[in-house]
């Protein structure tokens, strides 16, 4: 069982939310940050091809973007507190647009959008959506400092970098309870550097662990996620000196890092090498978040958003755009980035016969008269009968049309043979009833609910 805990106050966060959410403080000539005082290796200048696909004016800040199943784009505006949808063409239309305000972005395996932010009162928040951006549920999360990445560990288990507290926070969708997941010193800020700098801030999940980038202490860890409760390991500096907001990371591991203050793309190959794919000339001034298109014509392109320097520098700032990178590598599929996740008692998948009996229009009556014959036809048949439903043709207010049945332990024809004996074959509510193989997929059969949740 999850318990609420209040997490640790890091002094001074109450500064940098008013820095890095309302953006309070007056713009000056020259940047507010001192880059010569953040060290970030760039590597070579290598640039992909790219596209600006949709371009918001001076002054927005684009922060996160996820890309849903139907190939369209989620991203959130600091500013105007809206989630935006783009398709890959560049059309756009709000979302959702309330007095949230909207940080991070993730969706889980079922297509459940969330969102981490906070309330109009500014108490720290997980928010879910329905399909059509109506707002779902509020989660607080209480004594959070700056809620920013989110990704999901498991389906349904979330976890949220806490960058004003140095945290990584786990929160259970279904439950709303949530508990301190890892408080590992290396998520803090730098204590030398601007508090305009985040701390833990992008977290990604891959091959069993997550990545996060700790934009103040300018590193990348990985962290092990362990067991079936998917606990924190030791955290692991693997790459350091380079100023990453958030990344994105490709199905064979090649990861993707957006710089923010520095403009830029980065790529990072498993050697650890460095390259740098885009600059502003590309379009990224300001680049905040990335994340790889799911669609066969767009896995290879990744989609980047940013706020066109207006955090650096919000007396300057460019176009916040939105460009498609095309890269040489599908990206992490949803589905590939739970690969950690194991199932120790799940049962092999049954092999059963299908029988599909077609319904006669206009057999009501019929079937009203023999209903008593026919349960108990099934109830003596309960042992060969997996599972039985009907199916309609067009909504559950249409005519019925079939009896689906699924029988284990049988060929074809005895599966026939049963059903020859069915009264609502026999009394004509059924025109016929014929028998196909079926081999079952794994299901909530094959896997009991507590281990297709990770539990």
């Amino acid at each position: 069982m999850f318990t609420m805990v209040r997490f640790k106050i890091w002094n001074g966060a109450a500064a940098f939310i008013a820095a890095a959410v309302a953006f309070a403080a007056p713009a000056t000539a020259q940047p507010r940050i001192d880059l010569s005082a953040v060290p970030h290796q760039v590597g070579a200048f290598e640039p992909l091809s790219s596209n600006i696909i949709a371009s918001f004016e001076e002054g927005n800040f684009l922060e996160s973007v996820i890309v849903l199943s139907s190939g369209d784009l989620l991203i959130t505006e600091i500013q105007s507190r809206t989630i935006w949808r783009v398709d890959p063409s560049g059309a756009r239309a709000p979302f959702h647009q309330s007095d949230i305000q909207p940080v991070g972005l993730a969706v889980d395996i079922d297509g459940q959008i969330v969102l981490s932010g906070s309330t109009a009162d500014g108490n720290a928040a997980i928010f879910t959506f329905k399909d059509d951006g109506a707002l779902d549920r509020t989660i607080l999360i209480e004594g959070a400092q700056f809620l920013n990445g989110v990704a999901f560990v498991a389906p349904g288990q979330l976890l949220v970098a806490d960058s004003g507290g140095g945290l990584i926070i786990h929160v259970d969708i279904e439950s709303e309870e949530s508990r301190i997941w890892s408080s590992d010193e290396s998520l803090g800020v730098h204590p030398d550097r601007s508090p305009l700098l985040p701390g833990v801030n992008g977290l990604k999940v891959f091959d069993g662990a997550v990545y996060a980038t700790n934009s103040s202490r300018t590193t990348l860890l990985r962290i092990p996620a362990i067991g079936l409760d998917y606990r924190a390991g030791s955290p692991e500096v693997i790459l350091q000196d380079i100023s990453f907001d958030d990344l994105a990371i490709a199905a064979d591991g090649t990861i993707y890092g957006t710089t923010h203050i520095f403009d830029s793309v980065v790529r990072i190959e498993q050697d650890g090498s460095v390259t740098t794919v885009a600059k502003t000339e590309q379009g990224v001034a300001g680049s905040t978040a990335a994340a790889f298109g799911r669609r066969a014509e767009d896995r290879n392109t990744l989609y980047v958003v940013g706020d066109g320097g207006f955090y650096l520098d919000p007396e300057n700032p460019a176009p916040a755009n939105v460009v498609a990178i095309g890269t040489d590598e599908p990206g992490l599929s949803l589905e590939a980035s739970f690969s950690h996740i194991d199932y120790p008692n799940m049962e092999p998948a049954a092999r059963m016969t299908m029988v599909r009996c077609m319904t006669v229009p206009g057999s009501d009556e019929r079937r009203r008269a023999v209903a008593p014959d026919y349960d108990r036809f099934l109830k003596l048949n309960i042992a060969r009968i997996a599972f039985a439903g009907e199916v309609y043709g067009d909504g559950r207010e249409a005519e019925l049309t079939a009896r689906l049945y699924f029988m284990h332990g049988l060929d074809e024809a005895r599966a026939e043979g049963i059903m020859e004996s069915s009264p609502y074959l026999i009394e004509g509510v059924y025109s016929s009833c014929d028998a196909v193989p079926f081999d079952a997929m794994p299901g909530s059969i094959a896997w009991p609910d507590e281990l297709s949740r990770g539990r």
